[in-house]
């Protein structure tokens, strides 16, 4: 089909009337079907020398001809109107008429049939009662803004429509504008929830000492950064600030600002702003920053590099400070880096680099050793031990261990003793960096339960279990802290600390650790081992065998029964063992009783399962000189046996 014939069918079938006026005439001297029926003519009586005088009142034209005749004349470039009236059939039409020059010769005229627009009014009013319900029932603290004259007076400076950049570097070098920015902002409305927030009772009250409540460093930031947000015509802003309540309590709120849609200079007539209170959420980043900080300390306390590195990016995020004692370069010469490429003689064979580095890209774990030149020119080996952290089977984190092993490549008659040494180093380093990763969220995840059940609680009483109870996770984890330190301090000794500990108090800490689980589900937890049953075990590695068991029996309960665990000790002659049983859904020992303890594997149906609890259990039962076994059969439940050297 030709271009020209083409552009008839469209034009032909186009909903809108288009009719194609000669200029100097004013005739009509083209219509299609859907201008027939907007102006109900036939195309034979408008195509015979009539102009819009034959499809309009009178009065319409009297009041639009002369602009429309300035489109004719190309004086103009568009004429635009909206019209109604009542056609022979008795129906009331609403028209929106275009007409714009297609050449010298030719002007285009477009009839837009808006009659169902006209009932838009009508929905409005019911769209913004439903905005109102929402806006005063809403439990986020909703601000409702007029920013019109914000944006007329930015307009006046010629700043909008400047990058966000740019409009931040013009605010910080005029504070006098924020001022007056502030100034012209008029807060129209708050909701319940901001009145909660700052323990306000009248609203009245509120809006009257607004700024004495919001005026802080931080609340001038942002506005700072909403007014550069206006500037580049943005519709949305986020930022964090302080505040103060009536009672003078500080309080930390996250503000969202978004503009309602609209155009021209009443695109800003209506913004919503969002204030959610994070005032706990800060104290419990803040414990938890507190707690990275001393992980950081402990990691930078191993014999060897630990790193990170984004599995998107591929660059590194975070290396530890014995890199310096190592290779002589200090870490900062490392982060940010691509992995294995660094723009210094580092390597002295790349190319093998290159083949490790194109491995772990397509998420192949792996051991590489390989020599590099120091800082200082020596040469050293260094072996790395590549594993992912996943979650819900993706990549999360790239993490290497990475380990001098210089002296045993220059003391091969003492080779395959230092080859061992190093195998059992590894598996602690891994053994620490699973525990880490794994072990520690039931406590930070019961941290955070607490914390929001005491914000939720309702009685002193009921507040004052839940803090005591919070100490007492707080403590747990105080001790796992420890025990991570004693297994980070470990050098290249090949004995692991062990000491004499009392089984039942770690299974009772391990209950308080899991207990938000065990509640959640109804379990009958049953701990039949006496109060005097000792152990020589790691501190550490008893506590994740144990809750590494138990959290998998409260997971993979029976759905049809009431959970049920049960702890049992036996002591017959040199044979010590810690028999846990449940009655859940159990495993298929035939199918995958060989790959039970390997390392990610994963025999239920749970996506958010890693596949990494039964071999941390096997891998630190061993260390201890024990072993673990399980009997199960599916649909009935399991029991492991824990054997003690």
């Amino acid at each position: 089909m030709k271009a020209a014939d083409l552009y008839k069918v469209i034009v032909e079938n186009s909903r809108d009337g288009i009719a194609v006026i000669d200029n100097a005439t004013g005739f009509f001297i083209e219509v299609n079907k859907a201008f027939c029926a907007i102006t109900n003519r036939e195309s034979r009586f408008l195509l015979s020398g009539k102009d819009v005088a034959s499809i309009v009142p009178q009065s319409v034209l009297e009041a639009d001809f002369e602009a429309f005749q300035k489109v004719l004349n190309r004086e103009d470039d568009l004429f635009a109107r909206y019209y109604h009236f009542q056609r022979q059939t008795g129906d009331v039409i609403y028209l929106k008429a275009q007409l714009a020059p297609l050449s010298k010769q030719l002007s285009l005229l477009t009839l837009e049939d808006i009659t169902e627009s006209s009932y838009s009014n009508i929905k409005w009013k019911e769209s913004e009662k439903h905005f109102r319900h929402l806006f005063d029932s809403s439990p986020v603290g909703l601000w409702e803004e007029d920013f019109s004259a914000v944006a007329a007076y930015l307009e006046s400076l010629n700043l909008i429509g400047l990058t966000r950049a740019e409009a931040q570097t013009f605010l910080e070098q005029h504070p006098d504008v924020i001022q007056k920015c502030s100034s012209l902002v008029k807060i129209v409305d708050v909701n319940q929830t901001v009145l909660d927030q700052y323990k306000v009772a009248d609203k009245t009250y509120f809006l009257e000492r607004t700024n004495e409540l919001i005026f802080t460093e931080e609340s001038v930031e942002a506005a700072k950064s909403f007014l550069a947000a206006i500037c580049s015509n943005a519709d949305a802003d986020a930022f964090e600030v302080t505040g103060t309540t009536v009672t003078g309590e500080k309080i930390y709120l996250q503000l969202k600002w978004n503009v309602t849609p609209g155009k021209g200079k009443h695109k800003y007539k209506r913004v919503i702003l969002a204030s959610i209170d994070i005032t706990e959420s800060r104290k419990i980043q803040k414990a938890l920053e507190q707690a990275s900080a001393r992980l950081e300390t402990i990691v930078d306390t191993i014999d060897g590099i630990v790193w990170t590195a984004d599995p998107e990016t591929f660059k590194l995020n975070f290396i530890s400070k014995s890199v310096q004692d190592i290779t002589g370069y200090p870490s900062d010469q490392f982060v940010g880096k691509d992995l294995y490429k660094f723009n210094f003689d580092f390597y002295t064979e790349q190319k093998q680099m290159s083949r490790f580095r194109a491995k772990i890209k397509k998420g192949i774990p792996g051991t590489l050793e390989y020599p590099i030149k120091t800082k200082s020119g020596e040469e050293k080996w260094l072996q790395v031990n590549v594993s992912f952290i996943k979650e819900d089977e993706a990549i999360r984190l790239i993490l290497g261990i990475v380990i001098d092993i210089t002296a045993l490549k220059k003391s091969k008659n003492e080779l395959n003793q230092s080859m061992e040494d190093l195998s059992e180093q590894n598996k602690r380093l891994l053994n620490f960096s699973y525990i880490v990763s794994h072990n520690l969220r039931s406590h930070s995840s019961n941290i955070l339960s607490l914390c929001e059940l005491i914000k939720q609680a309702k009685d002193a009483g009921e507040k004052e279990g839940l803090t005591r109870l919070l100490g007492e996770v707080a403590k747990l984890l105080h001790n796992t802290m420890e025990g991570l330190n004693e297994v980070a301090s470990i050098q290249s000794s090949a004995a692991i600390p062990k000491e004499a500990l009392n089984l039942r108090d770690y299974i009772d800490r391990c209950y308080y650790v899991l207990s938000d689980r065990i509640a959640l589900k109804n379990v009958r937890f049953i701990n039949n081992v006496a109060p005097s049953v000792m152990v020589q075990y790691n501190r550490a590695y008893l506590e994740s065998v144990l809750q590494n068991i138990i959290a998998n029996a409260i997971k993979y309960s029976h759905p049809d029964r009431v959970p049920e665990i049960s702890l049992d000790f036996y002591n017959a002659g040199n044979e010590k063992l810690l028999a846990i049983t449940d009655n859940g859904v159990g495993i298929d020992l035939k199918k995958n009783g060989k790959r039970l303890f390997s390392l990610f594997k994963n025999f239920s149906v749970d996506e958010k399962s890693r596949g990494i609890g039964l071999y941390i259990v096997k891998n630190q039962a061993e260390a201890m000189g024990g072993s673990v076994t399980v009997e199960s059969k599916p649909g009935v439940g399991s029991c492991f046996k824990i054997f003690f050297k």
